[in-house]
């Protein structure tokens, strides 16, 4: 549902800069599909609550995925108008290949009495991006370009807890050390909300041009569900959510190297953060009972390295030039 709106907002804001008065000569568009690696780092904590079996501590479970390491692909696309009008869409789809978590329950504040912990695999799952954006460019597409940007985003990860080894078992706690198995367990986060960016770009030789672009999330709405396999207390498939609000940034820098009028060819990196503090979270038992504990904070933290191709397409043939040729005279 969300790919299909992103994708209808898209068609539709080029067909209008399309139909827009004056507007003839003036309107480009691009699309570029990258392949790239990124590695994740993802956590999460909830506090205690008074009640059978639950500490009433500050920090009671901590859980973090590291070194998730994404194949992605990307698609992109924007229609521009000439120093009017800029549209962009992005999708990026992700299958995770590798990652370890690890798994920490306290009976003590500040996360004293550690009294389980579990160190296991998390080499599978999956990640979606969407984001869509408009702004007005300003200076010469030749030379400098400065785009404030506003828009909206959505991005989501499904994580597992495979192959599991206990690593900690004290304070009265019976599971045994060592591997143990059946473990399956997952957790996929949400975040959604609208952001505010500013992106330049910059010829720098003949046929190479340099970009970067921030992004600013002043209000996420992070919501977030998991199912705890091997506990028989919790409901299924549905064992707890997470719900808070946070913030974030990205930051993306890009190179292109014009071949033709056609077609760049570019590589793109990128860093992402973002952060939800003081939400809730919402356990379901398998007797239908619920039950509401703190959730501490949220971290996630992306970095990302891609390689892609940029074809141009003008929409008018009889214009039909890039920033850095000349019909007549050729590359500069």
């Amino acid at each position: 549902m969300v790919r299909r709106f992103a994708l209808i907002f898209f068609l539709s804001a080029t067909i209008e800069a399309m139909a827009s008065p004056g507007n003839a000569s003036g309107v480009d568009a691009s699309f570029d599909a990258s392949l790239g690696l990124r590695t994740d780092n993802f956590r999460w904590n909830i506090a205690g609550s008074p009640g059978p079996g639950y500490p009433d501590v500050n920090v009671l479970s901590e859980l973090s995925w590291r070194d998730i390491k994404v194949q992605e692909v990307r698609l992109a696309g924007d229609v521009h108008r000439m120093n009017a009008f800029l549209f962009q869409a992005y999708w990026s789809g992700g299958r995770i290949v590798a990652g370890k978590n690890q798994d920490s329950d306290y009976g003590g504040d500040d996360r004293t009495y550690e009294f389980s912990r579990s160190n296991n695999q998390s080499d599978m799952g999956d990640t979606r991006d969407i984001r869509i954006g408009t702004g007005f460019p300003t200076g010469d597409p030749a030379e400098t370009m400065m785009t404030p940007l506003l828009g909206w985003s959505y991005s989501s990860e499904r994580l597992f807890m495979l192959d599991g080894f206990q690593t900690i078992s004290s304070y009265g706690n019976k599971v045994p050390l060592g591997p143990f198995g059946r473990l399956d367990s997952h957790y996929q986060h949400r975040w959604t909300g609208g952001w505010l960016g500013l992106e330049a770009t910059m010829a720098m030789a003949p046929r190479l041009r340099m970009g970067g672009v921030f992004r600013y999330y002043p209000r996420l709405t992070y919501l977030a569900d998991a199912d705890w396999n091997l506990r028989p207390d919790f409901n299924h498939p549905k064992s707890f959510e997470h719900t808070a609000e946070g913030k974030g940034w990205d930051f993306g820098f890009s190179l292109f190297y014009a071949l033709d009028e056609d077609m760049d060819v570019g590589a793109l990196v990128d860093w992402r953060r973002r952060w939800a503090t003081g939400g809730t979270d919402t356990t379901f038992a398998g007797d239908g009972t619920v039950s509401v504990s703190p959730l501490n904070e949220v971290r996630w933290e992306v970095f990302s390295f891609g390689l892609t191709a940029r074809f141009r397409l003008p929409i008018n043939d009889a214009d039909r030039r890039s920033h850095l040729f000349e019909e007549t005279d050729g590359p500069r």
